[in-house]
């Protein structure tokens, strides 16, 4: 790996994780915070965040397949699975939950929103040792003072 490849991996790297962590650990759980906002806004607000962030993380998730290689690249293909698997699997389940929250009717508990948290913080793994990894190449290709691009 060249210290352009792992600086261009690193970037995007730390881009997928903190758009990851940001909307679904911060905004998912803050916007329900929020007084007076009736629960049925807040989940259209869900759903809209949910679709905006899938739409990013693909596209970084795509970048980041491009430029990372070895064991970076193989673990990127499990978060993209990983990401087909939330999007094909569990959020037709999850999504006919919330229109139907929305539309007033009582829906009752689900486990899958712990397996889609579950599989957030899987992804979360994933990214932080891709960032890791490339980390860790860059500051062995400091101390041994190679400047190869």
């Amino acid at each position: 790996m060249t210290n352009r490849s792992a600086l261009r991996t690193l970037g995007l790297a730390v881009a997928v994780l903190a758009t990851l962590f940001s909307l679904s650990f911060i905004a998912t759980p803050v916007k329900f915070l929020a007084a007076d906002v009736p629960m049925s806004h807040l989940l259209a607000v869900g759903r809209e965040t949910f679709r905006a962030s899938v739409a990013i993380e693909s596209i970084l998730l795509f970048a980041l397949f491009v430029s990372a290689r070895g064991t970076s690249r193989r673990l990127i293909i499990v978060a993209i699975a990983t990401v087909a698997l939330q999007w094909i699997v569990i959020m037709p389940e999850l999504d006919d939950r919330t229109m139907a929250q929305i539309a007033g009717a009582a829906v009752g508990p689900t486990s899958l929103h712990d397996w889609w948290i579950g599989l957030d913080v899987m992804r979360l793994a994933i990214y932080a040792f891709v960032v890791h990894t490339c980390s860790r190449h860059l500051r062995k290709t400091v101390r041994t003072n190679g400047l190869e691009s």
